[in-house]
């Protein structure tokens, strides 16, 4: 949140866009986060609401920030039309990948460390969560998220993950990506699909670069594994 404020790194790259922009009015501006990479881009929206130029693309991988953040950053760019709701993809991992994946010594994702252990809240919504964006809840543990005691005794529902579901995944349900895959390549090999694995993805990286091109990648993306 400190990078966006005067002086700071983001608020110079803000600086630096708009002398861009005033010489070259067809560049294009895409945002992409990995992870944590959700929470600048997200505070660096309301910043942008006031510049002359558009958000072409927003694409968050795996995004770490929770979804009282994101109604409140993500959504408010949607609703304020700063970035259109067709111009906003997520990528996240399955329910089944996440407890799949591990991080360090804990027997989950760091998605599921950041929810269960280093947020304020127990089981804290995160946006990179794969039962954020199912409106079916069918398969989904009664206890999956962190509700408010004041309404444990009356409707049992998170109202961040409420609000999320019937305001923002409408919109943008056809950009949001449940990876289900258990192996991918990274053009050398295949690995885990992992949550650190989304920007050594061929395929992905590939989708990514035609989507902002317009057209195939040129040249191919054959080699991410380093």
């Amino acid at each position: 949140e400190a990078a966006v404020g005067r002086g700071s790194g983001l608020a110079l790259l803000l600086e630096s866009l708009d002398k861009l922009f005033a010489k070259h009015s067809d560049c294009e501006l895409h945002l992409i986060g990995h992870s944590a990479g959700a929470i600048p881009i997200g505070h660096w929206l309301a910043r942008l609401e006031r510049r002359q130029f558009e958000i072409h693309s927003c694409r968050l991988l795996a995004p770490a920030c929770t979804v009282d953040f994101a109604n409140r950053t993500f959504g408010r760019a949607v609703d304020r039309k700063t970035l259109d709701a067709k111009d906003f993809y997520l990528h996240v991992l399955s329910d089944e990948l996440e407890q799949l994946d591990q991080v360090g010594p804990y027997g989950k994702s760091l998605l599921y460390l950041i929810s269960r252990a280093l947020e304020d809240h127990h089981k804290e919504p995160l946006l990179g969560l794969h039962w954020l964006h199912e409106t079916s809840e069918s398969e989904m543990p009664d206890d999956f998220w962190h509700i408010p005691s004041s309404l444990r005794e009356k409707e049992r529902v998170n109202p961040d993950v409420e609000t999320w579901r019937s305001k923002y995944l409408p919109q943008l349900k056809k950009q949001v990506d449940i990876a289900t895959e258990r192996f991918v390549s990274d053009g050398i090999s295949k690995m885990p699909q992992s949550h650190g694995s989304f920007d050594n993805q061929v395929e992905l990286i590939t989708e990514v670069i035609t989507q902002i091109r317009g057209k195939k990648a040129n040249p191919i993306v054959s080699r991410l594994n380093f």
